[in-house]
């Protein structure tokens, strides 16, 4: 289960989507997934590494 570092209350999965979609970059690869807080209702969005 993931907390919400705003408010510690649950966060929900909303959706997964191609990093080459969310960066607008179709060299990009990997998921990007986007959760949302039950309680504050905060936006998260974990994104792939950049390559160095």
């Amino acid at each position: 289960m993931h907390i919400c570092w705003w408010c510690q209350g649950k966060l929900i999965w909303d959706r997964d989507v191609d990093a080459s979609e969310y960066f607008c970059d179709e060299n990009r690869d990997g998921i990007c997934t986007c959760l949302n807080c039950s309680s504050c209702n905060a936006a998260v969005i974990y994104t792939p590494p950049e390559e160095g």
